[in-house]
């Protein structure tokens, strides 16, 4: 199928090669019966669609944050998460939506994420070119969608400082108020709690017990209490520390 578009004074602009067939339409909205074929032989198509790029820009107890970035020659963002029915069918489902060239990079937050879910993401992205005729109509010129974004909801993410402190991004729940971290390290092949820290506003955590010259290995996961019951985060991944 071809695409061209046809301004108010009859002056054909050849968008995409192949087919096209143009109807024609009087000032009274009456339409001239004879229907054209164009043959368009040569794509001059100025619309460049890069490759969507979405990524984690964090992840909370209950909210995963999603920073969807400005994609040249999109006018169109439609942002997806995958869903399962009940018969184990997948799909996709669209959870935010943008119509406009003068997008600007946004993060999004998904609210109710249920903690230790992995949830898969992905962007789709258009070039869609525009008709009005009596009420909006619009045909499609390019899409692109970017890769799928894994997300394991409240799962911490580490690093190590200067001072060799273990430091993690601040976690918490919206709706309790209540919470903290553990801090395990690894003896032999099993790691074991060294640390309760209940309060999420610390980041960050010290081994004064690490003896110099030895590695260490450790992992941490948040928490928060619901009630009297304490519901906890995934692990961190590893990281290893030398003083």
């Amino acid at each position: 199928m071809a695409y061209a578009n046809i301004d108010k004074n009859g002056i054909l602009t050849t968008i995409k090669k192949g087919e096209v067939y143009v109807r024609a339409e009087s000032e009274e909205n009456k339409e001239i019966k004879d229907r054209y074929k164009i043959i368009i032989t040569k794509d001059i198509s100025p619309y460049i669609l890069q490759k969507p790029i979405i990524e984690l820009s964090r992840t909370d107890l209950a909210i995963n944050t999603i920073r969807i970035h400005k994609c040249k020659g999109a006018n169109e963002y439609y942002l997806y998460v995958q869903k399962k029915k009940d018969n184990g069918k997948k799909y996709w489902k669209k959870i935010y939506e943008y119509y406009g060239s003068n997008f600007e990079t946004k993060e999004i937050r998904i609210v109710n994420s249920e903690m230790g879910k992995n949830y898969k993401y992905r962007l789709e992205v258009r070039n869609v070119n525009y008709v009005k005729k009596r009420q909006k109509e619009y045909s499609v010129i390019k899409t692109e969608y970017s890769d799928i974004l894994s997300v394991v909801t409240g799962k911490p993410k580490v690093r190590v400082n200067k001072n060799n402190e273990i430091c993690w991004l601040k976690m918490s729940h919206w709706n309790y108020k209540k919470g903290g971290y553990e801090i395990y390290r690894k003896n032999g092949s099993t790691y074991k709690k060294i640390k309760t820290i209940n309060d999420y506003n610390t980041n960050k955590y010290y081994d004064e017990k690490a003896k110099k010259n030895i590695k260490y290995s450790y992992k941490i996961r948040a928490f928060y209490y619901m009630g009297k019951n304490k519901k906890f985060s995934p692990y961190s991944s590893d990281i290893t520390i030398k003083k």
